[in-house]
């Protein structure tokens, strides 16, 4: 008896206010990025996008053959943390599952972690300027392919470290608000398992490139407890470059790889729904309007690098508390 009643206990007191812990927003449209002192927001997302079609070396999309499907989904474990009035810190953790059928019946499947995210959002001013830091790190499988023993899988990360720093500006906007930002990505080159020297030992490197872009959104409620949010964003990329290195070579020789820079758009959506105080629901989706050549690295599976033509949907739900 004595287990069940800790257990009863400790749960009733997760949801309790806590002295020194800042106020809850009472509707959707009024939080802003970051937690109040105190909260901590925990959220398990779910998102799935079905390919049938590849982007070629001018962008255009072009559908595979008959029955061939790609399928990328994603489950992610994202915690937040109000670290004070102004600061909130996050991890995200994705698990992915990578699938393709081709017109052959041939199905190739892989399951495993995908690379972390952690970051900061710091509240810059009352007005609703926000800085935020994200790392990305290379916890992810990259390097499933064995064609010692036949067989074969998808990469769930790309082997490198980026650093990502993003400026929001969210502003009210007649009944609703506006939220624009610009951002910077530094991909840091790196040995990865995925590039390998033809008839040599060299170490493969891999340069992803880095890339600015921005973005804008408008939300407006409905109710007092929905929130509905249309908006796009777009990236430009430079192209990825490869090269290897190793006790024969004294400096890393790398090329570019045709194809992979450029103009990036998408097109967002979300709905979200706060249920009370403590939990909310969001449905959200994205579709890409502008790509570069998706199969530089689409065989490997690397969305990241090589986004495939799709819609992407996402299903999230929040405690918080």
């Amino acid at each position: 008896m004595l287990t069940p009643l800790l257990l009863a206990v400790t749960q009733a007191a997760i949801f309790q206010d806590k002295t020194g812990d800042g106020e809850w927003f009472e509707e959707p449209i009024d939080r802003g990025l970051t937690l109040p002192r105190g909260w901590m927001s925990v959220e398990l997302r779910l998102d799935s996008k079905r390919s049938t079609a590849f982007r070629n070396g001018r962008g255009r999309v072009v559908p595979y053959g008959d029955g061939t499907v790609f399928r990328s989904s994603r489950a992610w474990l994202n915690v937040s943390q109000g670290f004070s009035d102004r600061a909130t810190l996050y991890l995200e953790l994705p698990y992915l599952r990578s699938h393709l059928h081709n017109d052959l019946g041939a199905d190739i499947t892989t399951i495993a972690l995908g690379d972390a995210h952690a970051g900061l959002v710091y509240d810059l001013a009352p007005e609703g300027l926000y800085a935020q830091l994200d790392l990305k790190t290379p916890s992810g499988v990259e390097w499933p392919h064995d064609f010692t023993n036949g067989t074969t899988g998808f990469l769930t990360g790309t082997g490198t470290t980026h650093l990502t720093l993003t400026l929001h500006e969210r502003m009210p906007l007649g009944p609703g608000v506006a939220h624009a930002w610009a951002e910077g990505t530094w991909r840091i080159p790196g040995i990865v398992g995925y590039v390998v020297e033809k008839d040599g030992f060299g170490n493969g490197w891999l340069d992803a490139g880095d890339s600015v872009g921005g973005g804008a959104t408008g939300s407006l409620p409905l109710g007092s407890r929905a929130l509905l949010t249309l908006g796009g964003q777009a990236e430009f990329h430079q192209a990825s470059q490869i090269g290897t290195s190793g006790a024969s070579v004294w400096s890393i020789d790398k090329k570019a790889l045709a194809r992979t820079g450029g103009l990036w758009a998408f097109a967002t959506g979300e709905l979200l729904f706060s249920v009370s105080e403590h939990w909310g629901l969001c449905y959200d989706l994205q579709w890409q309007a502008l790509g570069t050549d998706s199969r530089v690295f689409g065989g490997l599976g690397l969305e990241e690098f090589s986004p495939q033509p799709g819609i992407t949907h996402g299903l999230a739900l929040e405690g918080r508390w």
